[in-house]
């Protein structure tokens, strides 16, 4: 039977964070060790971090910079064979979740990564905002490892990949952290995992109610784009990174650049051989992106 590690950031989360405790002790799947990183609260979220420390694997209360910082201090002390990430104001929608995810890692052994749908909720009134659903081909292009999957990111829906239906197999976790410099760790983690050539798959079910909040719903979108355009870069380099992008994509930059590909094939055609040189310099720089 796989144990299932689950790793809570917190922070100031005295509001929520027993509805979110209650919904994963009252889950049908028990072998599991539930991992707390509290940031300092300055509320009631070490008073009821303490009410069921009988429950709790291992939990600290100390100052860290972000959710990231604090996910990367709780995989020290991981000894489970599946990882979830789990926000410390969202709860599982059913009480067989935990349970339908290690069910995934059981019937598959090479499953490296696994998602499931979720429910947007509104943080005032519970209701849900959007049922945010996965696309069946974005799993099918993620599992091929070629270039089928930038029309993916194109869309956004890798970035829509989020901690808050991610689960891993802790092996393909191995000497990996996320950036704490970067609003989208998650988007950068599914990057690093797609590139070491990992498994995916999903449960088409919204398992886990997540309510709106947090530094993606309120980091400006100048912020987002920019974070987004560096793990691009990291990831598939700069000119990709420049085509993924969607205000550079849309630039005078890459009007020149078509105009430009247009007049050296018109030149070479039409055997004007001095601009050969340029085109073949041009062709092993995008050789070069596509590998």
């Amino acid at each position: 039977m796989l144990k299932l590690s689950i790793i809570i950031p917190t922070y100031n989360s005295g509001k929520f964070l027993e509805q979110a405790l209650l919904s994963i002790f009252n889950q049908t799947y028990k072998n599991i060790e539930l991992i707390i990183i509290d940031g300092k609260s300055t509320d009631n979220t070490v008073d009821i971090i303490k009410k069921y420390e009988s429950s709790i694997y291992y939990w600290i209360s100390e100052k860290d910079s972000n959710p990231a910082d604090a996910t990367n201090k709780a995989l020290k002390y991981v000894t489970g064979d599946v990882i979830t990430f789990f926000g410390s104001d969202d709860y599982y929608s059913d009480n067989t979740a935990l349970e339908q995810i290690i069910n995934k890692f059981e019937s598959n052994q090479r499953l490296d990564l696994l998602f499931c749908n979720i429910n947007s909720i509104d943080r005032k009134t519970n209701e849900v905002i959007v049922l945010v659903k996965n696309d069946p081909e974005l799993f099918l292009s993620l599992n091929r490892h070629d270039d089928s999957i930038i029309r993916h990111i194109k869309l956004g829906y890798f970035s829509g990949l989020v901690f808050a239906g991610m689960s891993i197999r802790s092996s393909s976790m191995a000497n990996f952290q996320f950036d704490i410099s970067n609003i989208a760790p998650d988007y950068d983690c599914v990057c690093h995992m797609w590139n070491n050539g990992c498994s995916f798959d999903y449960i088409d079910y919204p398992l886990i109610n997540v309510r709106q909040g947090g530094i993606s719903y309120t980091a400006k979108s100048e912020v987002i784009l920019r974070d987004i355009f560096l793990i691009n870069k990291r990831h598939w380099g700069i000119l990709m990174a420049i085509k993924l992008h969607p205000w550079l994509s849309l630039s005078p930059f890459k009007i020149a650049f078509i105009r430009y590909n247009q007049i050296v094939r018109y030149f070479h055609n039409h055997g004007f051989r001095p601009l050969f040189w340029f085109r073949k310099v041009r062709g092993s720089i995008l050789t070069g992106r596509r590998q």
